[in-house]
C-alpha cells in the first residue's frame, strides 16, 4: 500500500539520523527494515532516550505543517540497518484519509505512547528506582514499538537515573529471574514477574 504513494527510499546504517538535532521535522518515515531510537537534546549536551520504533511503524505520529521549536532538540538515529520511506505530511494525510485503517492505527499509537510520556514526565518521578527500571522496559515492550535489548547506558537515559544505580538494581533484578544480560545488553526473561513489579497505573 504504501509503495504506491510517492515517497524517497532511505537507507541508515547504525549511528545514521534520519532526523539529525537541529532540524525540524518535514516528513513521516515508514520503517521497512530495521530499528531506531528517538532522543530529545538539551543545550546543556544532556540527552534523554524517549523510544525505540521497529519495523511497520511510522515516526513522527503526526502529520502537520506547523513546526514547534522543541522539533529541533529530537534526533531519530539508526541503531541497525535500517530502510525507511520518507513521505511528505501532506502524503500522510492523504495516505490516512484514503486508508481509515492507517488513521486508526496512528491515533492509537499516538495515543498509547502519549500516556507513557505523561506517566514518564509525573508519577514515574515517584517511585522506586526498581519500579522505575521496570517500568521502562513495560512502556517499551507494551506500549510503544518493541527494539532490541537495551544496554545499562540507555535504561538510565530512558529514567533519568545515573547508570551506577541502574546496575545495581540489575543485578537484583537479573538475581530474581526477571531479567538477563550478557554483560551489555539486558532484556526481560519473566514478563508475568516484570508486571508485578511496575506500577498499577500502568495496567
Amino acid at each position: 500500500m504504501f509503495a504506491d504513494y510517492p515517497h524517497k527510499v532511505v537507507y541508515a546504517n547504525p549511528g545514521t539520523h534520519l532526523k539529525p538535532v537541529g532540524e525540524y521535522m518535514d516528513g513521516n518515515f515508514y520503517l521497512a527494515e530495521g530499528v531506531c531510537q528517538v532522543t530529545v537534546h538539551h543545550d546543556s549536551g544532556a540527552n534523554r532516550l524517549i523510544g525505540f520504533w521497529g519495523a511497520d511503524s511510522i515516526y513522527p505520529i503526526i502529520a502537520s505543517d506547523q513546526h514547534f521549536n522543541l522539533e529541533r532538540t529530537i534526533a531519530q538515529c539508526a541503531i541497525t540497518e535500517t530502510r525507511a520511506w520518507k513521505f511528505s505530511f501532506e502524503t500522510t494525510r492523504r495516505i490516512m484519509k484514503e486508508h481509515p485503517e492507517v488513521s486508526y492505527a496512528m491515533i492509537d499509537h499516538y495515543g498509547r505512547y502519549t500516556n507513557a510520556l505523561k506517566f514518564l514526565a509525573t508519577a514515574q518521578t515517584y517511585e522506586s528506582l526498581r519500579t522505575r527500571i521496570c517500568n521502562a522496559f513495560y512502556i517499551r515492550d507494551i506500549y510503544g514499538s518493541v527494539g532490541p535489548a537495551m544496554t545499562q547506558s540507555e535504561l538510565a537515559s530512558i529514567i533519568g537515573a545515573r547508570r551506577e544505580s541502574v546496575v545495581k538494581v540489575l543485578a537484583q533484578l537479573k538475581s530474581d529471574g526477571i531479567v538477563e544480560s550478557d554483560g551489555r545488553k539486558i532484556w526481560v526473561t519473566d514478563r508475568e514477574a516484570l508486571e508485578r513489579e511496575c506500577s498499577a497505573l500502568l495496567k
